[in-house]
């Protein structure tokens, strides 16, 4: 479950981060080179959304595996 959530965390931020490149790059930092590539930025949302499916097939696999009581005592 940990690899789950720190594999979400870790996507979340890399998706954001790729916005931040593409606002940037459309609006402010037009003349700089690594700000106004678009495809690059594209592709690197298709990997951020990879990472993000990842971490929740692990995050949601990891409770299929181990079920928590819900209280229930036995």
């Amino acid at each position: 479950m940990a690899t789950g959530k720190a594999l979400l965390c870790l996507g979340a931020l890399y998706f954001s981060l790729m916005w931040f490149r593409l606002i940037m790059g459309m609006t402010v930092a037009t003349d700089h080179k690594w700000f106004s590539a678009r495809l690059p930025t594209l592709f690197h949302f298709v990997l951020g959304g990879f990472v993000i499916v990842y971490g929740w097939f692990h995050y949601k696999a990891a409770g299929a595996i181990h079920p928590r009581s819900q209280g229930k005592a036995e």
